[in-house]
């Protein structure tokens, strides 16, 4: 009789210590209400099943343990350079944020909440992450402060401010510190035969009132008619600031109600994946299937494309030259991939949801990552629980507990079904918005 063991772990009572309350809600597998630290009491049940889906106890036990939140990544050190955080529209010199953290877990910039594309809006450099958003796009906020977040895939968040003057106050400061004698009142009512020859900041109006900033929501033309009947200030040319355009989809397959829009969105604008085709149509395939090499590519884009130039290749149907050599052979080294045995990697198989899962499992292990979220999941409330293979139930314990992989429709984990473009974009998404 082919046997196979499934643990089942039966979550008995998760008492909070340290704190006022005395039992943690659960939700989804994921805590709510922790502080500090957590005590963790389970049953642990072991159930076999054969073929006739006869199933018996065959032992259970308690385990017990304490889970510190004192794990959560702490938000690095900053600084901007020369002390300066703000911008002043038209003047093309951006300010620079440096973190003391390295670059290669830099892994996405929002402002205002909207996410930036690397290269395109801002740059990241390092060894240190140092972020430089570009001047065309800081030429397209509005005059005031802004919310500038970095995240980093450890899950450290670091959020700062930034502030946006407007070349029309700076002018108008530097003209009033040059010429403090002149005020309106010098020049309404000259002597006729007394009357100085006007300098560029003395007119007989009077002084010019700065343009009111519109709300981010407002659309550019509130500046347009705000400054009706006002003069512009002296040798300054306003400088136009279109609201911010949204993501501008390039995918004739993907629209805005698709429920892996968003998903699709991040992967493009961080250089993950990019698209099927590149003439028209412009494509990015979500229902088509993602090989193995194509999910090792994307991991070794995370990590900004480390040298591989001198590894080992570890497998005989990885050819040198190939786009995915140089990161199959870094996951290999790694111990993130191993193959299927034989010097086999097979890299242009389709991967299955249990195999990807079982790849961010290793790649998170490599990195660092807390993995144990795994251990208290129970996954047997999917229908096709028992058609997980026997090496792939902690990493897909793991990825349902920490809700990087969600299940199908109709209670499905669908651990042997093939990845999709879309689903990867989604669970590469959630790994690391969590991680």
């Amino acid at each position: 009789m082919n046997t196979r063991k499934i643990i089942l772990f039966v979550l008995a009572l998760l008492m909070l210590t340290q704190t006022g309350v005395s039992v943690c809600a659960v939700s989804g597998n994921i805590f709510e209400n922790v502080s500090e630290s957590l005590a963790i009491e389970t049953t642990l049940v072991l159930a076999d099943r054969d073929g006739n889906d006869n199933s018996g106890e065959i032992g259970s036990g308690t385990v017990s343990g304490t889970m510190s939140a004192s794990n959560k990544p702490q938000s690095p050190p900053y600084r901007f350079e020369d002390g300066k955080n703000t911008y002043t529209l038209g003047s093309g010199e951006p300010p620079t944020l440096i973190l003391e953290k390295g670059v290669s877990g830099f892994s996405v910039l929002r402002v205002d909440g909207k996410m930036l594309s690397q290269n395109s809006h801002f740059k990241a450099d390092g060894p240190l992450t140092r972020i430089t958003i570009s001047a065309d796009y800081l030429d397209t906020l509005s005059v005031g402060r802004h919310t500038m977040t970095v995240y980093f895939i450890d899950g450290a968040v670091v959020s700062v401010t930034i502030t946006i003057k407007s070349g029309e106050d700076e002018t108008t400061t530097s003209s009033q510190t040059s010429k403090p004698s002149a005020t309106p009142t010098q020049t309404a009512s000259p002597k006729p035969t007394t009357t100085p020859t006007p300098t560029p900041t003395q007119t007989a109006s009077a002084t010019p009132t700065p343009t009111p900033v519109p709300a981010p929501e407002q659309s550019s033309t509130s500046d347009q008619a705000s400054a009706t009947n006002q003069p512009p200030a002296p040798n300054w040319t306003p400088v136009q600031r279109p609201t911010p355009e949204p993501w501008l989809n390039p995918f004739e397959d993907v629209s805005e109600g698709d429920w892996y829009y968003g998903d699709i969105e991040y992967v493009f604008l961080t250089s993950l994946m990019n698209g099927t085709t590149d003439a028209d149509p412009v494509l990015f395939s979500p229902g088509a299937a993602t090989t193995r090499g194509m999910i090792v590519a994307i991991l070794y884009r995370i990590e900004r494309i480390p040298d591989a130039s001198s590894l080992s290749n570890p497998f005989d149907d990885v050819a040198e030259g190939q786009w995915y050599a140089d990161a199959v052979k870094w996951a290999a080294v790694n111990g993130i991939v191993s193959g299927y045995g034989n010097d086999v990697f097979a890299p242009d198989d389709n991967i299955t949801r249990e195999q990807l899962a079982t790849i961010l499992y290793n790649f998170s292990i490599w990195k660092g990552i807390d993995v144990s979220v795994g251990e208290n999941t129970n996954i047997l409330s999917f229908e096709d629980a028992f058609d997980i293979s026997e090496w792939a139930i902690p990493a897909m314990q793991w990825a349902c507990g920490a809700g990087i992989i969600s299940g199908k429709t109709d209670g499905y984990l669908d651990p042997a079904g093939e990845a999709t473009r879309a689903e990867v974009a989604a669970i590469i998404h959630r790994f690391l918005m969590r991680f």
